[in-house]
């Protein structure tokens, strides 16, 4: 696997998430948080790598939260079953972002699906719905399934500490590492593409 960008608190992968995951120490996050691409031809293995991977690689007591469209919660769900304990579902309202599905329904935001490696119930207090605050996630400046900052600040400030270690194995435009460097957290990320990576090694530094 080949670091593309390195510093004291943020590690950038690049390469297939799949293969840099099987390479990663046992026990390494605190936290994985994502947003796979689930177009038709990319979702499936993207959460099924997620699913796979994962749970090696996540500390005892450490969460996955993953971005889910609603049309595949059902899949998605079958596909963690026996990797990790389903916790919780947390919404995120997007205000001004309402795309109107074929079947009549208004979209206002999107699901979060929450798992924990462990046998119990996460132990943290968090609302279980919040709003972005900034537009990232409707403008997508940088990538086309950017999402805003506050997505990832909800989750990180919620559940990890200052120098936990904070995975996202779907970086796209970096917001995950971009979070966790701004609140002292470790992050670490996967970006296939150089384009992109690039463009995630401005803003960590800008």
């Amino acid at each position: 696997m080949d670091i593309y960008y390195e510093d004291a608190k943020t590690t950038l992968y690049i390469g297939d998430c799949k293969e840099v995951m099987k390479s990663l120490p046992e026990s390494l996050a605190h936290l994985v948080l994502t947003d796979p691409p689930y177009t038709k031809d990319t979702y499936y293995p993207a959460y099924k790598t997620l699913a796979t991977e994962s749970p090696r690689v996540m500390r005892t007591g450490g969460s996955l939260v993953t971005l889910v469209g609603q049309y595949l919660i059902e899949e998605v769900v079958l596909m963690f079953k026996d990797k990790l304990k389903f916790n919780w579902i947390v919404w995120m309202n997007q205000p001004e972002r309402h795309i109107r599905m074929a079947l009549g329904i208004e979209v206002t935001g999107m699901p979060n699906l929450w798992y924990v490696k462990s046998d119990k119930y996460a132990s943290v207090r968090i609302a279980d719905g919040f709003s972005v605050t900034g537009r990232d996630g409707i403008n997508k400046p940088l990538h086309p399934w950017q999402k805003d900052l506050s997505w990832a600040d909800h989750f990180i400030l919620s559940l990890t500490k200052p120098s936990d270690v904070v995975l996202d194995p779907f970086c796209g435009s970096g917001t995950t590492l971009v979070s966790a460097r701004k609140h002292g957290r470790v992050g670490i990320g996967v970006e296939i593409k150089e384009e992109y990576c690039a463009e995630i090694v401005k803003r960590l530094n800008g």
